[in-house]
């Protein structure tokens, strides 16, 4: 095979794992979390991390896909007022290459999606929207860079069954937010003012 056709083949291949995510499993979930410091959380977030470290750096893809694991993990816990959340999904995110970055952030939104409409847990899917409201909340959009990941939450968006709402008003104190309409107000208020050469819709 020539060298062009070997960088096809895997072009290829990067994409379609890249479209097509596993679904993400839960070690924890966001009621549990709620009762931990922030500092509990960026420990046992060095520790999802920590095998990744182990990785060859020249492996682009395999060290993003191994940091998503624990930057899904950061962002299982609500966001509280001292930012916590968002330190540690900084921390994590921040590893990443910037060129894969815009992937990372599709895939944990596929990943939690999936995640969401598949589980029958309350406690889990309470997390997964906690996932997708979180990342949302948390990634830049000064830049079109994130509109796919933006854009797949509002196409995809499901009705939360009534168990889930009263679940984290219950162990909350919180309402549930429409996911698709949070994502159709960053999409029209936010990224609809950024003009980037590189974007078409």
């Amino acid at each position: 095979m020539t060298h062009f056709g070997k960088n096809f083949v895997f072009a290829a291949l990067s994409l379609l794992f890249t479209a097509s995510p596993s679904v993400a499993s839960l070690d924890t979930n966001v009621f549990d979390l709620e009762t931990k410091h922030y500092k509990n959380i960026e420990k046992r977030a060095q520790e999802k991390m920590a095998p990744c470290e182990k990785l060859d750096l020249d492996q682009d893809l395999e060290y993003r896909d191994c940091l998503i694991d624990a930057a899904m993990f950061a962002l299982s816990a609500r966001d509280s007022k001292n930012d916590g959340v968002s330190r540690v999904f900084d921390n994590v995110f921040s590893k990443i290459d910037e060129s894969l970055k815009p992937g990372a952030a599709l895939i944990i939104a596929q990943k939690a999606v999936e995640g969401f409409k598949s589980s029958t847990n309350v406690a889990d899917r309470a997390t997964y929207y906690e996932v997708l409201k979180n990342l949302m909340g948390l990634l830049p959009t000064e830049k079109d860079d994130f509109r796919a990941t933006f854009q797949f939450i509002k196409d995809n968006d499901f009705e939360i069954p009534d168990d889930v709402k009263n679940e984290r008003m219950k162990r909350l104190a919180v309402k549930t937010a429409d996911l698709g309409e949070l994502a159709e107000v960053v999409l029209s208020t936010k990224l609809s003012k950024s003009t980037t050469a590189e974007v078409t819709d």
